[in-house]
This record gives structure tokens, C-alpha cells and sequence, in this order.
């Protein structure tokens, strides 16, 4: 892969940046960019890859190619690749379900809401088309096993319970009541799939897990150890000038900030092409 589009091979220098990071206790996402008859073959073993160093790796977005100058249109479609083909790819690699457990990104908005009334801080809110991106968070064990979280939770009942206690819960300076987290605890008990979970999986374990998607100290490197990690595995299409959608430019959430104002993402890199027009204004010569 790296040969065919970067000239070189790069394999152990990322290799070592892994290594560097796994020192320093950071957490990686990996970003490939998948190509048909390039390395759309890899996309398993780049999941497989990201669960055996789930102590330093806690995402993989896979971004399929956007094209972008000219490209005549067999080779096109021979290296189309879609987010439909990803699904299925990293289902195969999983033992996930597509029609089960992978939803597009918007459906976390409950979560950031609920979060953010948790917090008594901002969060992202990420409203974007439904053919922008997608996902799945899955639970990976000591021993390097998978569970998607949509196996061992009724998701659309836990985002509606986010809903309610989002409007329900009244923490002072961020900090819950016994009443608040009585709550949650019933929320997610209720949402539990104890006949889908592996069998040292409690409700109290889960919550473990996802209070490491923001806490180091239980989420990532050796004080990890002994809970279940989370893996998220998504998929994010940008857009060029043969596929290109007005309805997902109107709801873009990556914008680029320019002098001239907010640009949507595939608006200023394909389609109108916004960023030689944004460089021409501000160029100095």
C-alpha cells in the first residue's frame, strides 16, 4: 500500500511511532484510506491489528478514496469504495452484524447530550448526514476477543434513555447526586443484554469500560488491564466531484474556518472546488 501511493515503505516507522506512543501511555487513531484493488483487502487485518494493540490503538476511522483531478471512468469504478463495502469488510472481520450493529455518526447525539449535562461540559454534537459517516464501538477483552456494543446492549433504548436523563438529571458543578446515578445504573441495567454479553461482563464492568473512553487510568496501557477496552471502528466519506451531494454539504460538521468564513469540507476540496478561489483572494506573492 504505502508503495503504491507513497513511493516508499513506511510500515516500520509507523511501526515505531506505535511503539513511541505505547510509551508515552497516548491513545492512537488510525486513518487509512481504502482503495479498491489497492488494499481494501487489508481492512480486516487492519481491525485484527488495532484489537491486538487495543492498549495504545482506541479507533480506526477508514476514510474510502475520494478522487479528486481527472480519472477516466473504468479505473474509477474499479477503485470505488464505498461505506457500504466497509461495513461489510469490517462485519467480516468482526463477527459483527451490518444490520445490527453499525449506525450512522448523528445517532450519538443523545450521548453528547447526555454527556454534556453529565459534565457540565460542552460536547460535539455530531449532526451530519446519515451517507457521511458510520460506525460501531466494540468491547475487546484480555484476551483479544470482540463484542459489538449494538450484541450486548439494545442501543436504541440506551440513546432514548440518554434523551430522558439528559432532560432529567440536575448535577451541581458537574457532580451527580446519589439520586442521578441510581438512575443511570437503572438506565443501562435495562439496556443490558446479560444472554449476549460474555459471562464476566456485568452491567457495573460495562460502565467501567466506558468511563476508559475518557479516563486513561482505566481505558488504556497496563492500568487497563483487566477491563474490557473499547474500539471504535468508522468509516467517514468524503465526497469529490462524482458523488457529490449537495444535502450532506448543507449539513457538514468538519468546515474549514477561512478569512472569507465557514467552508464545508467537500465544498472546499471537490464539487465548487471552494479552495483555489479561498487562495487566489489571500495569496501574497
Amino acid at each position: 500500500m504505502y508503495l503504491a501511493t507513497r513511493g516508499r515503505d513506511i510500515w516500520e516507522t509507523k511501526l515505531r511511532v506505535i511503539e513511541n506512543c505505547r510509551k508515552l501511555d497516548m491513545k492512537i487513531c488510525l486513518v487509512p484510506t481504502i482503495i479498491r484493488t489497492i488494499n481494501d483487502d487489508q481492512v480486516g487485518e487492519i481491525f485484527r491489528f488495532a484489537v491486538e494493540n487495543i492498549d495504545v490503538i482506541s479507533a480506526i476511522s477508514y476514510q474510502p478514496v475520494c478522487f479528486t483531478g481527472r480519472i477516466d471512468t473504468e479505473q474509477r469504478l474499479q477503485q470505488r469504495y464505498t461505506l457500504g463495502d466497509l461495513a461489510r469488510d469490517i462485519a467480516q472481520a468482526s463477527g459483527a452484524v451490518v444490520e445490527r450493529d453499525f449506525y450512522p455518526l448523528s445517532i450519538v447525539m443523545p450521548l453528547s447530550q447526555f454527556l454534556e449535562t453529565v459534565t457540565a461540559q460542552p460536547k460535539i454534537k455530531p449532526s451530519c448526514h446519515t451517507d457521511c459517516a458510520f460506525g460501531s464501538y466494540f468491547l475487546v477483552s484480555d484476551d483479544k476477543q470482540v463484542y459489538p456494543f449494538p450484541r450486548v446492549l439494545d442501543i436504541e433504548a440506551m440513546f432514548s434513555g440518554m434523551n430522558r436523563l439528559a432532560r432529567q438529571l440536575k448535577p451541581h458543578a458537574g457532580r451527580l447526586s446519589l439520586l442521578d446515578k441510581m438512575r443511570i445504573y437503572q438506565m443501562f441495567k435495562g439496556v443490558f443484554r446479560p444472554e449476549e454479553a460474555p459471562a464476566d461482563l456485568t452491567v457495573k464492568g460495562f460502565l467501567s469500560a466506558l468511563q476508559g473512553m475518557v479516563d486513561k487510568s482505566k481505558g488504556r496501557g497496563q492500568a487497563g488491564k483487566g477491563n474490557y477496552r473499547t474500539l471504535m471502528a468508522a468509516g467517514m466519506h468524503f465526497q469529490d466531484r462524482y458523488n457529490y451531494d449537495i444535502e450532506r454539504v448543507k449539513r457538514c460538521v468538519i468546515p474549514y474556518s477561512t478569512p472569507a468564513g465557514l467552508i464545508p469540507f467537500c465544498a472546499y476540496n471537490s464539487g465548487p472546488m471552494y479552495r483555489p478561489l479561498i487562495e487566489k483572494m489571500f495569496a501574497r506573492s
